[in-house]
């Protein structure tokens, strides 16, 4: 199956929102995969947003099948221009399990290096995101 990682044009805003919300309500519950949602949605509109580390992969029909999202972040008003949030991460329930959510994740990781970007922090269940090179922060 051929699939292309782009950053968010407008054609997959909604798609995007659909796929975010069908799988975190398919993995917990509706409650949670509308709260994501709306995570998302409070996101793009913030100063933080950067649309270019807000990603989708296609399918070759154009379908979304994977998604995640870097946004600026900062700790106590600090490294605003050196740090990013890593969430969420969501991949088709059908098709978790090849990869596609770290294709996507390595994808941001270049892009955001090549803006200049540092260090990515993530929101999530921890164990997702070992294989990706995190760690826990509590130890620190």
């Amino acid at each position: 199956m051929k699939r292309i990682i782009k950053s968010m044009e407008e054609q997959y805003w909604l798609p995007a929102l659909d796929l975010v919300e069908a799988v975190f309500t398919d993995h917990e519950n509706a409650k949670e995969g509308k709260l994501v949602r709306s995570l998302v949605e409070e996101i793009r509109s913030m100063p933080t947003y950067l649309p270019e580390l807000e990603l989708i992969m296609v399918d070759e029909s154009d379908s979304p099948v994977g998604y995640c999202m870097f946004s600026r972040f900062h700790l106590e008003g600090n490294y605003e221009s050196e740090l990013l949030l890593l969430s969420p991460v969501a991949v088709k329930t059908e098709l978790q399990r090849q990869h596609i959510s770290r294709d996507l994740i390595e994808y941001g990781f270049q892009k955001a290096a090549q803006l200049g970007y540092k260090a990515v922090i993530v929101e999530g269940n921890p164990m997702n995101y070992h294989s990706r090179g995190f760690v826990t922060s509590a130890p620190f």
